[in-house]
């Protein structure tokens, strides 16, 4: 189950997201799946993946974005436990009529082949066909 913040819901909000993942949002509460979380645009990555993993949650990223602080920084996605599970949403930003370049999947590929478990969502047009792409390339790996 995926879990999207608000857009205004700032890392001042931990306390809430712990009451709600531990009260109302609990794995048992919905059945014993994964839990994921999506959080909003004035998280930090890393600030994110350290409340995700207190909470027993799936951080969700888009493995191919950059971060936003530019140069040497990590990525969102270098950030994550590759012990941990992992959903990765690709948004297609600049892709969303052309979908993904081969060597961008290939890269993606590789990603995912770092983690024990994990899930990918394209949320682009040609959606479709990145994901056949993708598998292709995962079972050739």
């Amino acid at each position: 189950v995926v879990f999207r913040s608000p857009s205004d819901l700032s890392p001042s909000s931990g306390d809430r997201l712990r009451r709600f993942f531990g009260e109302i949002a609990t794995a048992e509460a919905i059945g014993g799946v994964t839990r994921a979380w999506e959080p909003g645009d004035l998280w930090e990555t890393d600030s994110a993946a350290r409340l995700a993993r207190e909470l027993d949650l799936a951080l969700v990223v888009d493995p191919m974005a950059e971060n936003p602080r530019g140069g040497s920084a990590p990525r969102p996605v270098d950030e994550l436990d590759r012990d941990q599970p992992a959903y990765l949403r690709l948004r297609g930003i600049g892709r969303a009529r052309n979908g993904f370049r081969e060597f961008e999947l290939e890269e993606l590929a590789e990603i995912l082949q770092e983690f024990q478990q994990a899930w990918v969502v394209f949320a682009n047009q040609d959606s479709n066909r990145d994901a056949k792409t993708l598998s292709k390339l995962l079972a050739a790996s």
